[in-house]
């Protein structure tokens, strides 16, 4: 049978007393709130009001004389003590702008007359003219007008009216200003009632919806029941049918397991691992052919500590299949339940296998393009290498291309292609000189008869690097022909390269070269220097003064220095000296 209705209102009676009492509290608070922004609107007016008229009044009438003032005076000489005909006109009417009743219209006007009254009727009577006005400076027409008494009781009369008027408006303004603070206060007294009533309220609400989302499941099996069916719906209160729906209909799976044998399966967990049926899913030994292999280990002990209460709950990911074999990926939350009294195990399952085939992707990806950037940085280095070897090459071909492969020092094309370098700068500078030595090893036709071609190239060699330790880091050293080298000097004068040359000549006199027999010899040289001229002439020329001038040297003697006679009087006849015409040979040191 159904369970009766007046059951079924006696449980929900207190959700209802929440509902009303939250409600109430809203509602309540609502209409303060509203009440308290009015209330301060309405004070905030009030008291303007209260600033713009009744002290606005108050400020004027200090300035008009009290009505006992004018027993013995009219208004005119009791106001003109002080002010001005015009500027109590202008009081009058800064009055008459702010908002007045009737009565307060007419005295004004009463007033107004009396301080305009007409003054020729006291012309002939100038005795009856106050003595203070006189004191004052009042002029001779206001004070005839002062002496009239026309009006002089209505003025009186006005007055006093004034008065009582401000006074009264002062008192209405004054209670009205002390109702709006006593409602005030008891607005403030009541939010300390509703407040703490509205927090009461929320929080049985949220206690009654956590005590409901908290509940476990709150039907068990009867003993001799089948162990698949479930209580029947009248056995069962209205909460828990509610609850067993919530459950059926959930879109995540859940079961119960007494020692890894299904006793409840919802259909969501049907539809996760394709049973048919509840009898099929039921019919399952264990719940651990559903588990993949890998994770049997871990699964049996957690559940078991969950079920001897060592552990209240359990979260985890878990790889599963289907009954087809389907891998599946689970998030399964496990908590202790008690079915037909006995300890059992509630598993509620979320198929997260589209999550976790995007992680996969995703990390396939990255480790994907991490490799590809390994590779690339590889290939990366691979080509600097590459290119750094590609320069090393480059530069070793253009050193081989630009030397001679016996000795190092450059070859004779390189050589001429320097010369042209430092010729296009004497044209463009005019005071830059440049000086050229040609060398010669003395009788070294004898040094390859007598020991061998070997010993030879090991003496031009020899005579290579003693050659360049001596000269600076821009000169220029070449092989121009078989035993003959030749100097390029930039930047130097022919007494320069003298100096130069004769220290290359005393360094190759040390030179000692090993021969196969195991002895050693030594050799000497022959310079001669020139300078270049003329830049726009050929370089053929300063070659031929050079070799007159080795040619000198070496039948003065050889091993040393001769300067080409036409370089010498060009540098004499810059220097205005006079000096030998034929080429000069120095031995031993001598320049």
């Amino acid at each position: 049978m159904p369970q009766p209705l007046s059951a079924r209102r006696r449980t929900a009676i207190p959700e209802i007393v929440i509902g009303v009492m939250l409600a109430g509290a809203i509602i309540a608070l609502v209409a303060i709130t509203a009440l308290a922004v009015w209330t301060a609107d309405e004070t905030e007016r009030a008291w303007d009001r209260y600033r713009a008229e009744v002290q606005a009044k108050g400020a004027l009438l200090a300035r008009l004389p009290e009505p006992e003032d004018l027993e013995d005076r009219t208004l005119r000489s009791a106001v003109l003590q002080a002010e001005s005909a015009d500027t109590l006109g202008a009081l009058l009417d800064r009055y008459r702008d702010l908002p007045l009743s009737d009565g307060e219209r007419d005295a004004l006007a009463t007033l107004k007359a009396a301080l305009t009254a007409d003054p020729a009727a006291v012309r002939d009577r100038p005795e009856v003219v106050p003595e203070v006005a006189v004191q004052h400076g009042v002029p001779a027409v206001a004070i005839a007008a002062l002496a009239t008494p026309r009006d002089h009781a209505s003025a009186v009369t006005a007055l006093a009216s004034l008065h009582a008027a401000a006074r009264a408006d002062d008192a209405r303004q004054s209670r009205r200003l002390s109702t709006l603070l006593t409602r005030a206060d008891w607005i403030t007294h009541a939010m300390t009632v509703t407040v703490p009533l509205l927090l009461v309220s929320i929080t049985l609400a949220a206690g009654s919806v956590w005590r409901r989302a908290t509940r476990r499941v709150p039907w068990a099996h009867h003993d001799g029941d089948a162990p698949h069916a479930a209580p029947p719906q009248a056995a069962l209160p209205h909460t828990e049918i509610l609850y067993r729906d919530l459950v059926e209909g959930s879109t995540q799976g859940m079961y119960v397991h007494e020692n890894f044998k299904p006793v409840f399966v919802n259909r969501a967990f049907l539809r996760l691992f394709g049973f048919q049926s509840e009898q099929e899913a039921l019919a399952q030994e264990t719940v651990l052919d559903l588990v993949d292999e890998s994770a049997h280990a871990d699964t049996v002990l957690i559940h078991q500590k969950i079920a001897a209460g060592e552990v209240d709950d359990w979260w985890s990911r878990l790889q599963c299949r289907t009954l087809d074999g389907t891998p599946r990926w689970v998030e399964e939350m496990v908590k202790p339940v008690r079915w037909q009294g006995r300890p059992a195990v509630q598993v509620t399952l979320l198929d997260i296998t589209d999550r976790v085939q995007h992680e996969i992707d995703k990390e396939m990806e990255r480790t994907q393009t991490e490799r590809q950037a390994e590779e690339v940085v590889a290939l990366a280095e691979e080509l600097d290498a590459a290119l750094q070897l590609a320069e090393t090459q480059k530069k070793q071909l253009h050193r081989l291309s630009i030397s001679d492969p016996l000795t190092g020092a450059y070859n004779r094309r390189h050589f001429l292609d320097r010369v042209d370098e430092e010729v296009a700068r004497m044209r463009r500078q005019s005071t830059y000189r440049v000086s050229v030595l040609m060398m010669d090893i003395d009788h070294f036709k004898r040094i390859n008869d007598t020991h061998g071609h070997g010993v030879g190239d090991e003496a031009l060699r020899r005579f290579t690097q003693a050659c360049q330790e001596k000269l600076r880091e821009n000169d220029v050293f070449g092989r121009l022909g078989g035993e003959e080298f030749g100097v390029l000097l930039p930047n130097a004068s022919l007494s320069d390269a003298a100096v130069a040359a004769e220290r290359l000549r005393a360094r190759c006199r040390d030179i000692q070269v090993p021969t196969e027999d195991g002895g050693r010899f030594g050799f000497t040289v022959s310079i001669g220097v020139t300078e270049i001229l003329d830049p726009s002439a050929s370089f053929d020329d300063t070659l031929h003064r050079a070799d007159t001038a080795l040619y000198a040297s070496k039948t003065g003697g050889r091993d040393r220095v001769s300067l080409d006679s036409i370089a010498m009087a060009a540098s004499v006849a810059r220097h205005r000296t006079c000096g030998p015409s034929a080429p000069v040979a120095v031995q031993g040191g001598d320049a």
